[in-house]
């Protein structure tokens, strides 16, 4: 998983500005906004992930720290604005006593505040254990939501966001060489 997040930085433009955002019970800002993707690689370097740890799964955490970053001075005023947000799970924090329903509730409304802000979410649910229609829902539109049911197939996956967000092919022109 984390190679793949680090293949998709290192086929950035030298122009795109990346920062790294990671959550699980909280969220944290690993990485702030620049063109230097080393420093994206770095943070990704100094993440453990695990899946037998007791981490709940903050989404909204993460979905706030990513949309204040896009909104920090450090944010290219031309520039297009996009989270790509993975995750394996589903929304259990934060908690409010009474609303059983209230770490979805709240990280929908954190997306949908996004979106009104003019940002694009991606959103990938790696793993068996994800409630699609609401990383759906979360995501920009159905279009942006992925899939992966493996992390086998995270590479695809990046590559079609990445093609999506870059579509500009260069021309090309074959010469073929053909005898008279």
């Amino acid at each position: 998983v984390l190679a793949t997040a680090k293949n998709f930085i290192k086929n950035l433009t030298s122009n795109d500005q990346v920062a790294i955002t990671s959550f699980g019970t909280n969220s944290k800002q690993e990485s702030t906004l620049s063109l230097n993707k080393d420093i994206a690689l770095s943070a990704i370097d100094s993440l453990f992930l695990s899946t037998t740890t007791l981490e709940n799964t903050n989404i909204a955490g993460g979905l706030q720290d990513s949309f204040m970053e896009l909104k920090s001075s450090r944010v290219r005023s031309d520039s297009k604005k996009v989270i790509v947000f993975l995750t394996d799970g589903v929304p259990t924090e934060p908690q409010k006593v009474g609303e059983a329903n209230y770490p979805t509730i709240f990280a929908q409304s954190v997306a949908d505040d996004i979106k009104a802000g003019g940002i694009t979410i991606y959103t990938i649910g790696l793993g068996g254990k994800v409630n699609e229609d609401f990383l759906k829902g979360v995501s920009s539109d159905s279009l942006h939501y992925f899939s992966a049911t493996t992390k086998d197939t995270l590479d695809s996956i990046y590559n079609k966001i990445s093609s999506s967000l870059c579509p500009k092919k260069p021309n090309v022109i074959t010469v073929i060489y053909r005898e008279i």
